[in-house]
């Protein structure tokens, strides 16, 4: 799924990281849409991906999924464009595209307050990370 959304070549990276680390929040509670398990980062000068596996509540009826979050260079200059991959592991087909609308509107939670972080805020996420 492609999303609406597009970041700047500079905020890719930091777009990613924010990401990451809301996903990474997510693994330790079952309180909330969804718990998570095994996020990752991965960067090079191509591609920028967060994956997680994610559980999505109710948890009773067993809906599990991988999610991978992709940021490539759209075809417009310094413009990046997010696309997800959702795969459904296990539970009712139906149930897992129901719950998923949920999910989405988290997703879109979080893009939208990354928007409203500050420059200085955003700063941490773009910033590189030490060697």
């Amino acid at each position: 799924v492609e999303l609406p959304f597009t970041v700047s070549t500079g905020h890719a990276r930091g777009l990613a990281r924010f990401y990451a680390e809301w996903l990474r929040s997510c693994e330790q509670y079952s309180i909330g849409e969804f718990v998570s398990e095994s996020t990752t980062l991965e960067e090079d000068h191509e591609r920028i991906s967060v994956s997680s596996r994610l559980w999505l509540a109710p948890y009773d009826l067993g809906i599990q999924q991988t999610l991978r979050i992709e940021f490539q260079p759209a075809e417009i200059e310094s413009v990046w464009q997010i696309r997800l991959h959702i795969s459904r592991v296990s539970g009712d087909p139906e149930q897992w595209q129901s719950l998923n609308h949920r999910f989405f509107g988290a997703l879109r939670r979080q893009f939208l307050f990354w928007r409203t972080l500050t420059p200085h805020e955003k700063a941490i996420y773009i910033t590189p990370l030490p060697a």
